[in-house]
C-alpha cells in the first residue's frame, strides 16, 4: 500500500474490488465530503493494482468475506425497518438479530447507528403529530376564529369565571356549554382577567341570516347594493387562486334606478341576461350573468327594512317588479302564431322526427346592458364608513358592524377576525381582495406627510390647521406645500 493514498474503510475488511460496493447505509456519515471525481479515480486505480497483486487463494477469501459483509448489511437493514414499523415482538426479535449479525468490530459503530434511528423515528412521529393528526378548522369558543386542533386548549374554571363576570356586568345570560376550547391568544387575555379584544361578545360576529332568502348570485348582488366596487379579479394559473389588477373603484349607485331598468313584462321565474358596464360605450363588461326578478324582489323586501338602507334613505318601489299582464281584449288571435298540428297518419316519419327536435337560440344582442356608475363620482373606500356593508349585502344583510363600547377597533382587526371566522360567508375572493386593497391604502395614507416651504406664510401653521384637509389642499394648490412618500396609484 502506498503511504500517500488514504483508503476509506466502512467495515473491518477493506474493499479492494470494482464489482463490490461497500454498504454505506450501515454506517451513516462515514463518507467524508471531498471532491468526488479525483478521489474515486484514485480509489479505482488502487483497487485494480491490489487485485492484480492478489493470488487466486487470496481472491477467493476476499470474495467470501465481501459476501458475508453484504449478508450482514442486509440483515441490519431489515432489523432497522422492523424497529421503525413493527410491533413490540418484532422489534425485540430485530434487536436480537441485529446484535447477532453485528461482529465485535462494529460495536463502536452500533451506538451511533441506534441514535440515528431514534432521531429519524422521533422526527417522523413529530411530523405526524404536527401535521397529519393536527387538522385545521376548529373554532375558538371566545373569538370564533379557526385554528389547528393542537392550538386549542380546554378552558379552565378560572378563565370561565372571567367571562361569567363580564356577562353579569353586562346583564347577559351566559351559556357555559358554548365555551369549551380557547386559543392561546384568548387564553393569555383571560389569564390577565381581561376579555380578549377579538371576542364575539365585543361585536366581532356576523349578523343573523334572515330566513327564507334564496341564494344571491353575483349579478343580483350588484343590482341591490348601493355601492358598486369596480375591481378586476382574475384567476391565477391553474391553482384556483385569485388576484386583483389595479385598484378598487367605489362608486355610489342608486338601487331604484337599476331596478327601473329591469323589464316588467317578464315573469318572476323567468331569467334575463344582464351586462353591467362601467360605461355604455365600452364593449367589455364588468360583470355579466343571469338573474331572476323573484330573487331581486325577495332580497329588497328584507334589505329595505335594514338599518343601513334606512340610514341612507334607500327606497325601492317594489311594484315595478310586478309582472304586467296585458288585458284580454288586447290579445288578438293570429293564425300565424298558431302551432301547426301534424297528423301521424299522413306525415312522413322524417318530418315527425324533425318536428320533435327543439333548438334554443339566444341572441347575445338582446341583453340588458346597464351602467349604473356612469358619470358618478367615486368615493374613497377609506373615508366611506359603510362601504363594505353596502357593497356586500350577502354578507352583512344591510346591518352595520357594532362593537362594544370601550373597544378600540381598527380595520386590520376587523379583517383579521372576518377572514378566520367559522362562518365563511366573508371569505370569498372578491371580499378578501377588497379588504386587502383597503388595508393597503390605509397603510399608504399613514406613510404620507406634508412638507411646507419655509416662507413667511407658513410660519404660524398650527396643528389644528394641519388636521384640516381643506387647509392642506389649499396650500398644495398654492405651491406652498407638497406631499411626500406618495406612491403611484396606477
Amino acid at each position: 500500500m502506498e503511504p500517500d493514498v488514504q483508503i476509506p474503510s466502512t467495515s473491518s475488511t477493506p474493499m479492494e474490488t470494482d464489482d463490490i460496493v461497500p454498504p454505506t447505509s450501515a454506517i451513516p456519515f462515514a463518507v467524508p465530503h471531498t471532491p468526488h471525481n479525483a478521489k474515486a479515480q484514485r480509489q479505482s486505480m488502487y483497487r485494480k493494482r491490489k487485485a492484480a497483486e492478489r493470488t487466486p487463494a487470496e481472491a477467493a477469501d476476499f470474495a467470501k468475506a465481501a459476501a458475508e459483509r453484504q449478508r450482514r448489511c442486509k440483515q441490519r437493514r431489515l432489523a432497522n425497518s422492523a424497529l421503525d414499523t413493527g410491533t413490540l415482538e418484532q422489534r425485540r426479535a430485530a434487536q436480537i438479530v441485529s446484535q447477532i449479525s453485528t461482529p465485535p468490530t462494529h460495536t463502536a459503530v452500533q451506538p451511533e447507528q441506534s441514535t440515528w434511528n431514534i432521531k429519524w423515528s422521533s422526527s417522523i412521529k413529530r411530523f405526524k403529530t404536527t401535521f397529519l393528526d393536527n387538522e385545521f378548522g376548529h373554532a375558538c369558543s371566545v373569538c370564533d376564529r379557526l385554528w389547528f386542533k393542537n392550538d386549542l386548549k380546554i378552558i379552565t374554571a378560572a378563565q370561565l369565571q372571567v367571562i361569567s363576570d363580564w356577562f353579569v356586568k353586562e346583564n347577559r345570560q351566559l351559556r357555559e356549554e358554548d365555551y369549551t376550547h380557547i386559543c392561546n391568544t384568548c387564553r393569555f387575555s383571560l389569564n390577565k382577567h381581561k376579555i380578549p379584544t377579538l371576542a364575539k361578545v365585543n361585536g366581532f360576529s356576523y349578523p343573523e341570516i334572515p330566513p327564507g332568502l334564496p341564494p344571491l348570485d353575483p349579478i343580483s348582488e350588484r343590482l341591490i347594493s348601493p355601492r358598486l366596487p369596480f375591481m378586476q379579479v382574475r384567476r391565477l394559473r391553474h391553482d384556483f387562486s385569485y388576484g386583483i389588477i389595479g385598484q378598487v373603484i367605489n362608486v355610489p349607485v342608486n338601487v331604484e334606478d337599476m331596478v327601473k331598468c329591469l323589464p316588467r313584462h317578464l315573469d318572476e321565474d323567468d331569467v334575463i341576461n344582464v351586462n353591467i358596464k362601467r360605461n355604455l360605450a365600452h364593449k367589455t363588461n364588468y360583470i355579466s350573468g343571469y338573474m331572476s326578478k323573484r330573487t331581486i324582489k325577495e332580497w329588497l323586501d328584507v334589505l329595505q327594512n335594514s338599518s343601513l338602507y334606512r340610514l341612507y334613505d334607500i327606497k325601492v318601489d317594489l311594484s315595478r317588479l310586478q309582472t304586467v299582464v296585458p288585458p284580454e281584449e288586447d290579445l288578438q288571435d293570429d293564425s300565424a302564431h298558431r302551432i301547426e298540428t301534424i297528423a301521424a297518419e299522413c306525415t312522413p316519419e322524417s318530418e315527425i322526427l324533425a318536428s320533435r327536435q327543439h333548438t334554443l337560440l339566444w341572441n347575445e344582442e338582446d341583453c340588458l346592458d346597464i351602467a349604473p356608475g356612469h358619470r358618478a363620482m367615486p368615493l374613497n373606500i377609506i373615508y366611506d364608513h359603510h362601504a363594505e356593508e353596502l357593497s356586500f349585502p350577502a354578507i352583512y344583510y344591510g346591518q352595520p358592524r357594532r362593537f362594544h363600547m370601550g373597544v378600540s377597533v381598527t380595520p386590520y382587526m376587523m379583517a383579521t377576525s372576518e377572514l378566520r371566522r367559522s362562518d365563511r360567508r366573508g371569505a370569498t375572493p372578491q371580499k378578501v381582495l377588497y379588504v386587502a386593497m383597503k388595508i393597503l391604502r390605509l397603510r399608504m395614507v399613514d406613510g404620507i406627510y406634508s412638507t411646507f416651504r419655509n416662507v413667511s406664510t407658513t410660519e404660524n401653521v398650527t396643528r389644528r390647521m394641519l388636521e384640516d384637509p381643506e387647509f392642506l389642499k389649499e396650500f398644495v394648490v398654492q405651491n406652498l406645500a407638497f406631499m411626500k412618500s406618495v406612491p403611484s396609484m396606477r
